[in-house]
């Protein structure tokens, strides 16, 4: 059973919590089955955060400019930065579309303030990415 802050309670064999691995849902779940001694040593422990990864898919592009697109196979592309923490990959899609991400390493200052800090990604998040 759990209680909302509205004090609705509801029952039920699985609590799917999704608002991240640092989430309020997590620290009280983990904190009450630590309490009972039913929590597993391998979740003890919080999870590393030591990645950002902004991902996406462009609308139709041409594929005149594209000319991977025009190909029926499918075109992986991974960059690795030279001196930099961050990591570019691409795939071609169907319909003259490309997927994309970019991944950023993060430094243990930054992962162990990431610890604290909402989860919740916002456009300001990709704009530094961005800019990067």
């Amino acid at each position: 059973m759990i209680r909302t802050s509205d004090n609705e309670t509801y029952h039920g064999d699985v609590l799917v919590g999704a608002d991240g691995a640092y989430s309020a849902v997590r620290q009280n779940l983990y904190k009450d089955l630590s309490k009972k001694g039913s929590l597993p040593t391998s979740d003890a422990h919080s999870p590393k955060y030591s990645h950002l990864c902004m991902a996406g898919t462009t609308r139709p592009l041409d594929p005149e400019e594209y000319p991977e697109l025009k190909d029926q196979r499918c075109h992986f592309t991974t960059i690795i930065g030279h001196d930099k923490a961050h990591t570019w990959l691409t795939s071609s899609l169907p319909g003259n579309r490309i997927s994309f991400s970019v991944r950023e390493q993060l430094d243990e200052e930054i992962t162990r303030e990431a610890m604290f800090r909402n989860s919740e990604w916002t456009p300001d998040y990709n704009t530094k990415m961005i800019q990067e």
